[in-house]
């Protein structure tokens, strides 16, 4: 192919306006002395020894095999000068690298489970959801999105179902499911997209659709609790509770209850909280934590302070499901997606969308905040890294209270007291 000498002059003028080289650790996959790794057309990973002039599939040194997306990243190109030296040139950052931006995204070949102590970051806050999936393949997997017809629900959907994996959503919007669904059949006739109505103000909807996927005996790895309300007037549900706590927390904890089924059967599989870093605004306690902190009366009720305690509820029950449920073969994970990203989080009340208007430039995109839950969906690395709290693709601290297990035993307690009078399970 031939490759106009502009072309080349700007790579080598990208090259030269580099400050330094890019470290070792760019790459997921660390090499040392005369070995270097080459992606072929397919995305697999092959190690080349430069000395011995031969080359090999399995990594040298942990004998393991890698494989990234085959796909460049968007705003890069691959250059090769004089037959035998290659450049990758990034148009959007101006800057030109000898090392393959897909290498950063290489895993393994089959999960490796790893320790806390063996985690590397790869992935920031600039990361999406389409960077985090890079090199894995979703094929026969199959994933389960609350809230799928808007905002960071919809691009979880949108990456995963990229990926190969077959992925059911809900919501209450069918006419948006419909649209989400044909769009994606549009784009490629092979994905797998379903969209099945829920309405979490409802025991009853939860529990009919529970029933239906179970009826169908569909195979379930993921169960990402996506759904959620902000800044809503104070509402009671036809099963008598608050309804932000109802639809965030107290719905989904019971459509888990009901899927757990699915999710022993198909182990090793996953569930996700997104929370909220607006859980550091929470008042619950130990002292504190009753059935009407949970579902407040209207005459004590606060949107901003309900929102705050149930994003806290979500962190505290994937912490304690992971300590009780993790023997059947589940993990859990709670997240925060990102601040005030353009979701339809804010369409309750006009303040709010003003306020998430005012700061979209500044936010991340859906992209980007379904980067955390793609990555604690489907990375290999967090095979056996359950029970925390994640902020921006890595690990976060969140406040205190979530580390009481006393806490957390009242308010599984109290929930399971709430659950119950939803009737049989």
């Amino acid at each position: 192919m031939f490759i106009p000498p502009k072309k080349i002059a700007l790579a080598f003028a990208y090259l030269l306006m580099e400050d330094s080289e890019i470290a070792d650790n760019a790459s997921s996959i660390v090499l040392s002395g005369k070995w270097v790794a080459r992606v072929c057309t397919d995305g697999a990973v092959l190690f080349v020894d430069t000395v011995g002039h031969f080359v090999q599939w399995e990594h040298p040194k942990t004998l393991q095999r890698f494989q990234t997306d085959k796909h460049l990243p968007f705003g890069s190109e691959r250059i090769v000068v004089n037959s035998d030296e290659v450049l990758f040139v990034n148009h959007l950052q101006k800057s030109t690298s000898y090392l393959d931006p897909r290498l950063k995204f290489a895993v393994p070949v089959g999960e490796k489970l790893i320790s806390m102590d063996e985690l590397k970051q790869r992935f920031d806050a600039n990361s999406t959801a389409e960077q985090v999936l890079s090199g894995l393949e979703l094929t026969g997997k199959t994933f389960l999105v609350t809230g799928g017809t808007s905002g960071i629900g919809t691009a979880t959907v949108q990456a995963l179902v990229r990926k190969g994996a077959h992925v059911v959503f809900t919501g209450r919007d069918a006419k948006k499911g419909s649209e989400i669904c044909r769009s994606l059949q549009i784009e490629n006739p092979q994905h797998q997209a379903d969209f099945v109505p829920l309405d979490l103000t409802s025991h009853e909807s939860v529990r009919y659709f529970s029933e239906r996927l179970i009826a169908k005996q569909i195979p379930l790895h993921g169960l990402i609790l996506n759904a959620g309300v902000f800044g809503t007037p104070y509402q009671q549900t036809i099963d008598g509770y608050e309804s932000m706590f109802q639809i965030n927390v107290l719905s989904q904890l019971y459509l888990l209850i009901l899927l757990k089924p699915l999710l022993t059967a198909s182990s090793p599989s996953r569930v996700i909280f997104v929370s909220s870093e607006s859980h550091r605004g929470s008042d619950i306690s130990l002292a504190t934590l009753t059935q009407s902190t949970l579902s407040p009366p209207q005459r004590s009720y606060s949107a901003w302070m309900q929102y705050a305690n149930t994003k806290l509820c979500q962190i505290i029950l994937a912490k304690y499901l992971q300590e009780h449920w993790s023997k059947d073969g589940i993990t859990f994970y709670s997240l925060h997606p990102g601040n005030m990203v353009n979701t339809g989080l804010s369409r309750s009340w006009w303040v709010w969308r003003l306020a998430f208007g005012l700061v979209r430039p500044f936010t991340k995109s859906l992209e980007q905040g379904a980067a955390t839950t793609a990555y604690c969906a489907a990375a290999p690395e967090l095979a056996r890294i359950g029970g925390k709290y994640w902020n921006n693709c890595w690990l976060c601290d969140p406040i205190k209270v979530a580390d009481d297990t006393r806490c957390a035993e009242k308010l599984w307690d109290i929930c399971q007291e709430m659950i119950g009078k939803f009737g049989r399970l």
